[in-house]
């Protein structure tokens, strides 16, 4: 399974709309000449709004089959919402942190450094999510 995300910045929404629509067709023919599925069904749409702007609905697409819009996302291992706000970021990544200092003290004292080093690493990489990027 390939993760695949795509991020598109325009002002102008009748221009995002087209050039989503022109960026999904062009990722199904790529992925078809490579002879590979880009399943619709499975894939997700979030548009950042600011709070005094009004919501217009996406439809993006291909052959009459539309992504579905969603309102939040994990991305990079972060919670990302439409509105974007860091408090939920912060507050999602603060047990992780903690959880990490707790086994690397626990283990700094009893193992080598390779140990201490590998613990630290398989938390940063847990952290990291399937994208492998670091927060």
């Amino acid at each position: 399974m390939i993760q695949l995300r795509v991020i598109i910045s325009r002002r102008n929404f009748k221009e995002f709309c087209s050039v989503s629509n022109l960026v999904l067709s062009h990722m199904i023919k790529c992925f078809a000449a490579n002879y590979l599925v880009l399943n619709l069904d499975k894939m997700n749409i979030m548009k950042f709004i600011t709070k005094n702007s009004t919501h217009s609905a996406l439809h993006i697409g291909y052959k009459e089959k539309y992504i579905e819009e969603t309102m939040n996302t994990k991305f990079l291992g972060l919670l990302i919402g439409n509105h974007i706000n860091s408090k939920n970021n912060i507050e999602g990544m603060i047990p992780k942190f903690s959880a990490a200092c707790c086994a690397i003290a626990s283990m700094v004292h009893t193992s080598n450094i390779n140990t201490v080093k590998s613990i630290y690493y398989a938390y940063l990489l847990s952290m990291a999510g399937p994208s492998g990027c670091a927060v």
